[in-house]
């Protein structure tokens, strides 16, 4: 109804004030408005699921263009957790947010955290599709490749 609307449109202008102050330049409203929003869009489902890959992207654009690493952390750790409690963590939202979580330790070099989220993902993965799925041995594949590629052995559960 009506309500639902004027909700959507409310999520709507707070992205697009994110994203006017992206392209302004102005990462420290970009952020602490991100750091509220991100969260938010999560619990409100699909009206504001729509909305999250574009914040993502923006946020750690602007924290981790700034150095800002352990905020980026933070933030994906809020996404994964939103997601545990709303949807559940046997879901493609969830287990991406976890995903993304160990790609940027691995970004960071910090192997051990990577690690841990990467087995996460990859049982998660097993849980959602099973072992043998062709999207969850891609996935082991991919990511014994990237570990391998630091010279670190990766052996999935």
């Amino acid at each position: 109804g009506v309500a639902n609307n004027i909700a959507a449109l409310r999520l709507q202008a707070q992205v697009n004030y994110c994203i006017s102050m992206f392209k302004q330049g102005k990462p420290e409203p970009t952020a602490s408005t991100l750091e509220q929003l991100i969260p938010m869009l999560v619990k409100k489902g699909a009206d504001g699921e729509r909305f999250v890959p574009t914040c993502v992207q923006m946020f750690v654009q602007v924290c981790g263009g700034t150095q800002q690493h352990p905020r980026v952390i933070a933030m994906y750790t809020a996404q994964w957790e939103a997601y545990k409690a709303t949807v559940g963590e046997v879901t493609e939202a969830a287990i991406t947010a976890v995903n993304n979580r160990g790609m940027y330790y691995f970004a960071l070099a910090d192997y051990k955290n990577a690690e841990i989220d990467m087995h996460t993902t990859n049982g998660l993965l097993v849980k959602l599709q099973g072992r043998n799925h062709p999207d969850t041995v891609g996935s082991f594949a991919q990511t014994v490749a990237l570990f391998k590629e630091k010279g670190i052995k990766f052996v999935p559960k």
